[in-house]
């Protein structure tokens, strides 16, 4: 750390008023908690900010603490090459390499299909979904949670393709939260693969899981409780129960069950006719320290010792949703998470006590958003003040610019509000320009909310460059994109291939820039070649390959 090498003077008589010690005095260990809490604390306010009203002539703070460090030596930055990252009171500024998601022979291979797209003066935006990513992601989960068996939820991103990926392995189901996503989960896999959880279940949507032989359901109301008492007695039940504190005095959340009203639940659903088989754990609120994970899961063996008391079957522990990106770079890492749950559930549900229980999880985000990469184009750039994008006065006079790109907030970026993550991109072509400035991204929507990224460091681009987003798969492919198996997606996809997975798409034919098809065209079966061997192929014949595959490989 760079505050190691410049360590803060602190006079005797500060000390001695119970300041802390300089900073190369403490362990490292503690300068690390150190800087986690200052990259996830707000900002703090300067002269001028317009965040909050502060005298004109004020000063900013006497010490401000700057630190200076590569994002590999933390753990909550565990995937992007970056240069460096500058931690200061009121932005965090990342320099991505533009090899952050795509290996080389990727990035060459999206470079000739966009020197294709412009040859065809086609200017949109398309996603690139890595497979061979799929695997190693999947390896991953099983090599850090192997007894934890994933329910791919449906909700995050329905591609054909990555389902029937994912599904290849026979340890991966599928979470279903609709009609549509059940119809779609059935027609690739078996019924004891499939969970279906309803945000809000009614009479139609019982009968539907009871007509389609829906065996285990997740519930999150008393109300839907009953229900299912009443129209579908014979199915299992999961609870899902908030172990959020925030979610808890939630207005839209106050019918849901917290760990109180799951103990009364429990006790007088003694009498009724329903099988409840399990606890379902929900934090939905960005966490800064994994041990809610470790409260959650003493929660949940709280609540299966009352279920087994009055005569409940408690059989499984679903450990929810709650997981990140492999390649997140803000927040608790995937690794932090399962580490803390792979703990907890050892300790509290050891295996002499609970010899046949089942743990289930339901990541979205984990599996889809690295696989996804979204390549837009800049239509639009304006020179302004680096000041108007930091808020800081001592950034006067600095240049910045504020690109306009091709896809906005009401499209692919509206995952924002999901995720709670912003996208992170670099360029797609380099042309030797290494100084970075300040810059916004804003979608082509005339209007304040559509703003995809407030304040980034770009090289100075030309109206007609192009910007590639990585971890774009969570929450950015709507459903009705891909619900017609003749009707292309809104946003045109393809699927890169390396050699390691070039059995999936053996059967494509060569296509060259001269003869590039229109995506439009549903009928087209064509990829684009780089001369290493790895191609990209188009969403409707990686549909149609990996559907005559789908049940060949274990």
């Amino acid at each position: 750390l760079e505050a190691r090498k410049n360590p803060l003077k602190i006079s005797p008589e500060e000390h001695t008023a119970g300041l802390s010690p300089p900073l190369n005095q403490l362990p490292q260990s503690v300068i690390r908690e150190l800087c986690i809490a200052l990259l996830s604390s707000d900002p703090i306010p300067r002269p001028g900010s317009t965040q909050i009203k502060l005298d004109v002539n004020a000063e900013p703070p006497f010490h401000q603490i700057i630190v200076m460090a590569s994002l590999h030596s933390l753990d909550i930055y565990n995937s992007y090459s970056c240069d460096k990252t500058y931690v200061t009171a009121d932005a965090i500024i990342k320099q991505c390499d533009l090899n952050a998601t795509h290996n080389d022979e990727c990035f060459s291979v999206i470079r000739k299909l966009v020197t294709a797209k412009i040859a065809k003066d086609d200017n949109d935006p398309f996603f690139v979904m890595n497979v061979e990513l799929i695997n190693d992601i999947l390896e991953n989960w099983f090599k850090k949670m192997p007894n934890v068996k994933p329910f791919y939820a449906l909700r995050c991103n329905p591609n054909d393709v990555l389902l029937k990926v994912l599904t290849r392995n026979i340890d991966v189901g599928l979470c279903c939260s609709n009609r549509y996503e059940v119809e779609m989960a059935m027609k690739i896999v078996d019924m004891d693969r499939i969970i279906y959880r309803n945000p809000m279940w009614t009479r139609g949507s019982i009968r539907h899981a009871k007509e389609c032989g829906i065996q285990t359901v997740i519930i999150e109301t008393e109300d839907d409780l009953k229900r299912f008492a009443t129209y579908y007695s014979e199915a299992n039940i999961i609870l899902r129960v908030t172990m959020d504190r925030k979610l808890v005095n939630d207005p839209l959340t106050e019918d849901n069950l917290d760990v109180e009203k799951a103990i009364n639940l429990l006790r007088i659903t003694k009498d009724l006719a329903v099988r409840i088989k399990g606890i379902s754990l929900s934090i939905r609120s960005i966490c800064a320290t994994s041990a809610i994970y470790s409260y959650a899961i003493a929660q949940c063996r709280r609540l299966f010792d009352i279920g087994l008391e009055v005569g409940h079957k408690m059989e499984i522990l679903d450990v929810g949703d709650g997981f990140p990106s492999m390649s997140a770079s803000d927040g608790l890492s995937f690794d932090q998470i399962a580490k803390t749950l792979r703990a907890a559930c050892s300790f509290f549900f050891p295996s002499k006590l609970f010899k046949d229980i089942k743990i289930i999880a339901e990541p979205g985000a984990c599996f889809a958003a690295s696989s996804f990469s979204l390549v837009t184009r800049v239509v639009n750039k304006r020179l302004i003040d680096g000041s108007f994008l930091t808020n800081d006065e001592s950034d006067a006079g600095t240049i910045g610019y504020v690109y306009q790109i091709n896809e906005g907030f009401y499209g692919a970026f509206g995952c924002k509000l999901l995720t709670h993550r912003n996208p992170i991109c670099s360029p797609l072509m380099i042309f030797g320009e290494k100084m970075n400035t300040y810059a916004a991204v804003i979608g082509p929507e005339p209007c304040d909310m559509d703003v995809v990224l407030s304040l980034t460091r770009l090289p100075p681009l030309q109206v007609g460059d192009w910007l590639i987003w990585h971890d774009m798969g969570a929450y950015t492919i709507a459903s009705h994109d891909i619900s017609e198996r003749n009707v292309p997606p809104l946003v045109i996809q393809y699927y890169y291939r390396s050699k390691k997975t070039m059995t999936f798409f053996s059967d494509s034919r060569i296509l060259t820039s001269e003869d590039m098809p229109d995506e439009t065209d549903s009928s087209s079966s064509n990829f684009l070649r780089d001369t290493s061997g790895s191609q990209l192929i188009t969403y409707i014949d990686a549909v149609d390959v990996v559907a005559e595959i789908q049940g060949t490989i274990a």
